[in-house]
């Protein structure tokens, strides 16, 4: 009672109350930060699992306008030189955006124009400046499918870039390189040397760059040997295309 007292009695006095008033306020500051980090600490699992949420949201929305620029910029490239190789051509083309597969098949895809648009069977499906990378196969009135090279049911005359220009068959093989058969054993040829349409098909204009020589087989009993050739493109990283028709005057 007497130490109670005592206190009481300094406290009224002012240079021991300013003291007391600093020491209460540094007791309620340090009892509040310690409140505060008990509750980061010891905050229910619910409310550290919402801000993690909302982080992870936030990361991924990020990451998608991210990678919707970069395909922005990619389809305006590709745009940009589609441009610039149609001002040099001598024939009729016309541009598509690939939609996707119509199934499982991996080498075949669908394209936004048909009919309507003049597109027919038979046509080359380039990208660039001059790279096959298909032939139309079906067409209704606003879309139409598209054979890669790649599938083994595409056959298409080639031609040999060296001194002779040799001819041959090139074939899809349901993989990533594809054969060109019927080249005679006498040739000379040498990996890395590009392929291109061959101009026998009416239908696909001569020097379409197919792809390049990947490796030769040759079997000294055969009258022929052949190359196998790898495609200068992959159709799945393709957005935009252009149709050509040589048939069609511009």
């Amino acid at each position: 009672m007497i130490i109670v007292s005592g206190v009481l009695l300094l406290g009224r006095i002012p240079i021991f109350a300013n003291l007391f008033n600093s020491i209460r306020s540094g007791l309620f500051s340090f009892g509040d930060g310690i409140g505060t980090a008990y509750t980061r600490v010891f905050r229910p699992a619910a409310s550290i699992e919402e801000e993690l949420d909302y982080y992870r949201e936030l990361a991924a929305s990020s990451a998608v306008d991210t990678v919707r620029l970069a395909e922005l910029e990619s389809t305006v490239a590709e745009l940009e030189t589609l441009i610039s190789y149609k001002q040099t051509l001598t024939i009729s083309s016309t541009s598509a955006r690939l939609l996707g597969r119509p199934s499982e098949l991996e080498h075949v895809f669908v394209i936004d124009k048909g009919s309507d648009h003049g597109i027919r069977p038979g046509t080359a499906v380039i990208v660039e400046e001059g790279f096959l990378i298909g032939t139309i196969v079906d067409v209704d009135r606003f879309t139409s499918t598209v054979l890669s090279i790649q599938d083994a049911r595409s056959s298409i005359p080639g031609a040999i870039l060296n001194t002779d220009k040799t001819v041959g068959m090139i074939e899809g093989q349901d993989g990533f390189l594809m054969k060109m058969r019927f080249i005679p054993q006498s040739e000379t040829v040498t990996e890395e040397t590009i392929i291109v349409t061959s101009g026998i098909d009416i239908d696909l204009p001569s020097g379409l760059i197919i792809g390049r020589v990947h490796s030769v087989d040759v079997e000294e009993t055969s009258v022929f040997k052949e190359a196998n050739v790898q495609p200068w493109f992959d159709p799945q990283e393709i957005r935009t295309v252009f149709v050509l028709d040589p048939l069609q005057s511009l």
